[in-house]
């Protein structure tokens, strides 16, 4: 006897689609459920780490104080990918069937975690700036960046990123809707009357990429200057006294650079086309893939920023 899941799947190999429900489930659990999870926990156990440092270490230095800002943003972000792979293991899914936890995670963890990794970036674009400062006038930098200062720029940063996805959570509210498939109510986003609108307005306030196109405007601003003025800084160094050869500085920066950093970028692209795929699997007649499609692929272009970076050190 033929079913129509049989039919489905027919259709399916017919249309020439490559990939089947179950696929899809085993690579979105895979990728979510297990990989994100595992490697999320272990970042956020090496933040508190750096938070206990720095705290130990004291603000004195205001550089502390944008480390410290810099590992609360990290953490946040790595705590709602933790939840995300949650929203994504078939245990706690099929324990709460009630609960749309796909789309729920799409408020509680997505948009969450961007706003987290926006912030980091634009602390990461800060902190660079610091140290161009700190090159260009060293005699100059304690002045110029105060803790009280440095506190501000924090708070405004984190204040600010949020405060654009405020649009999101007008645009969009958790409510009780009747599954007919289920044949039960279940709990999951709804969409105000014009919302994705609001939603697509609050995705283009953030700029995606916009942070690491600055980050690279600053680096070649330190690099340039430490070129420049290497010879005007308050430190002179004897020749042979320095304790790391340039040979040796190459090889650093060869390995950390040029290995670690780009088979990392290389992940996070071939990640990132992996949820092109998927999304597009699922089709957009659920609006939430239109912004996790978008979501990757303006990730995919800061990796593509971030290696430009890598390839002109």
């Amino acid at each position: 006897m033929t079913t129509n899941s049989d039919l489905t799947g027919d259709s399916d190999w017919m249309m020439g689609d490559p990939i089947s429900d179950d696929v899809l489930k085993i690579v979105m659990f895979v990728n979510y459920g297990v990989i994100v999870g595992v490697i999320s926990s272990t970042g956020v156990i090496f933040n508190l780490v750096n938070i206990a440092v720095f705290l130990k270490q004291g603000f004195r230095d205001p550089i502390n104080i944008s480390l410290v800002g810099l590992a609360v943003a990290d953490t946040g972000g790595l705590v709602c990918l933790i939840w995300m792979s949650l929203c994504y293991n078939p245990l706690v899914v099929d324990s709460l069937e009630r609960l749309d936890l796909v789309g729920i995670q799409h408020i509680t963890a997505g948009w969450p975690h961007v706003c987290f990794t926006r912030i980091t970036g634009w602390l990461t674009v800060f902190i660079t700036f610091e140290r161009y400062l700190c090159i260009a006038f060293p005699l100059k930098v304690k002045a110029i960046l105060t803790p009280r200062r440095t506190v501000i720029v924090v708070v405004l940063t984190f204040s600010t990123i949020l405060a654009s996805a405020v649009p999101v959570y007008v645009a969009i509210h958790i409510d009780a809707v009747f599954n007919f498939k289920a044949n039960q109510t279940t709990f999951t986003i709804v969409y105000i009357h014009g919302g994705q609108n609001l939603e697509n307005a609050s995705m283009f306030l953030r700029g995606y990429p916009c942070e690491y196109r600055i980050h690279f405007c600053s680096t070649e601003m330190m690099e340039s200057s430490a070129k420049v003025d290497v010879n005007e800084t308050a430190y002179v160094t004897s020749a042979g006294s320095d304790p790391i050869s340039d040979d040796l500085l190459h090889l650093v920066m060869f390995i950390n650079y040029g290995v670690i950093v780009g088979v990392i970028s290389s992940i996070g692209v071939a990640l990132n086309i992996i949820n092109i795929v998927v999304f597009t699997k699922q089709g957009f007649k659920d609006a939430i893939n239109i912004p996790l499609v978008g979501l990757a692929v303006a990730d995919t272009g800061g990796v593509k920023d971030r290696q430009a970076i890598i390839d002109h050190i």
